[in-house]
């Protein structure tokens, strides 16, 4: 059985989304901790983390925090990345265990040197903080993106001093904006990543193209990706038993809770 869940949109306040992913009853959500640029930094007093320690996070089986776009793994210096400092403190703070990452653009225009500064910052802040677990979200972007080819993910495990606290998310609107189509080929390449490595699906319609590299998600089963390809993709035996967020665009609450029921049938049937 896959749990599945909503990303639940947070502006400003992370107390709102966890308020809003209660109220759905929610097993499982993903959020940011501030917006998603990652402009504003906030602290949780002792009140605030007593008080989600207790009434919060027992609720819920799995919360997922999405980091902020603004860090860039790629870059591979933890000392000159202070949102992501801030970020890890937070999850700390709060005794959560799982931060999704988008990796950045190339370095110095190189794929392998990319991998190179993922792999090393991932070394660090793995072995600094024990007690999490780091997704490493596929883009959408292409020419100028790391991980956009799901290729890239293997050369970033093959420097890792600690690959069982990296994870995989595949998220399937971004996967075809890029080109690759959502069949059954594209459940062959990812049996090509390593081994139990991809423990998150993302599973969004898209509103781009296939392989127009812009990324933007539609309603499931109203964009390009279409129904009948996103169900037959998360019914596959592969995939049985791993975590599913839907990211959807702006749409009214009952709207989003239609579609997560829509997806629950089809990975509980």
């Amino acid at each position: 059985m896959n749990l599945v869940g909503l990303h639940i949109k947070n502006f400003d306040c992370f107390e709102a989304a966890l308020k809003s992913a209660k109220l759905s009853n929610l097993n499982i959500f993903q959020t940011f901790f501030i917006n998603k640029i990652g402009n504003n930094k906030i602290e949780f007093d002792a009140n605030f983390r007593n008080n989600f320690l207790k009434n919060y996070k027992p609720k819920f089986d799995k919360i997922f925090i999405h980091a902020p776009y603004i860090i860039n793994l790629t870059y591979g210096y933890y000392s000159t990345q202070p949102v992501l400092k801030h970020e890890l403190r937070r999850m700390r703070d709060l005794e959560l265990r799982d931060i999704i990452f988008h990796c950045g653009g190339l370095y110095d225009n190189s794929v392998e040197k990319s991998a190179n500064n993922v792999s090393r910052l991932l070394n660090y802040i793995s072995k600094n903080n024990p007690n999490l677990i780091f997704y490493l979200e596929n883009t959408a972007f292409g020419k100028n993106s790391f991980a956009s080819n799901l290729e890239d993910f293997n050369l970033v495990y093959r420097n890792l001093d600690y690959p069982e606290k990296v994870k995989i998310c595949i998220d399937t609107a971004h996967a075809y904006s890029f080109g690759y189509e959502i069949n059954d080929n594209f459940i062959e390449l990812l049996k090509t990543l390593p081994e139990n490595s991809i423990k998150l699906i993302h599973l969004n319609d898209s509103g781009s193209e296939l392989g127009e590299k812009i990324d933007t998600h539609a309603e499931i089963g109203a964009g390009k990706i279409g129904i009948e390809n996103l169900r037959r993709f998360i019914q596959n035996e592969f995939l049985k038993d791993i975590p599913v967020i839907l990211e959807l665009p702006d749409v009214e609450h009952n709207q989003e809770i239609l579609q997560l029921d829509t997806v629950k049938s089809w990975v509980n049937y």
